[in-house]
């Protein structure tokens, strides 16, 4: 298991009362890159109105602020490998932790909910040979938490880790 230390919550890359904290981490020309213009436009209002939903035309926005938000979150969770150099030349050292051959990835809340740009959220949250110093997982497969349960069964994990899990299996 995991030390407690080394476990993180990511408050401030979330999709509403976050959504700055993903504006500040990926950029917003390239968040405008991935939805189109009127980025801006839209999170004045979801910053004036943390439960607005987006409307006609505004779906893009919400997908890239969930393609930024999950490529900030994998970014942080997985390592990286660093070069060094020994008095034996060139070596390499595991810096945080490897996730490559992590299989599955749990998908819940607004935007990852319905299911729009999946492929764009796996892609933020796996390996991309351009960053080959990462260590994000290399072939990922989504399971969609539909009933937003996943909070609770942690909760719930707590006292009774075997029915966390069988509910988990079940819902997802």
């Amino acid at each position: 298991m995991e030390p407690y230390g080394k476990r993180t919550v990511e408050g401030d890359i979330g999709m509403r009362y976050g959504a700055m904290g993903i504006v500040e981490g990926m950029g917003l020309e390239s968040l405008i890159q991935k939805s189109g213009p009127g980025l801006a436009g839209y999170l004045k209002k979801i910053s004036h109105d943390p439960g607005y939903l987006p409307g006609e035309g505004e779906s893009a926005f919400d997908g890239a602020l969930a393609f930024g938000a999950v490529h900030l979150a994998v970014g942080r969770h997985a390592g990286t490998m660093e070069s060094v150099y020994t008095p034996m030349g060139l070596a390499y050292c595991q810096c945080g932790k490897d996730l490559r051959e992590v299989k599955s990835i749990i998908l819940t809340g607004g935007a990852l909910l319905k299911g729009e740009g999946l492929g764009q959220v796996l892609k933020a949250a796996s390996f991309d040979g351009a960053n080959p110093s990462s260590l994000k997982p290399k072939q990922l497969q989504a399971s969609i938490d539909r009933r937003y349960i996943l909070a609770a069964m942690g909760l719930l994990s707590t006292v009774n880790p075997e029915a966390a899990l069988t509910i988990m299996e079940k819902s997802c």
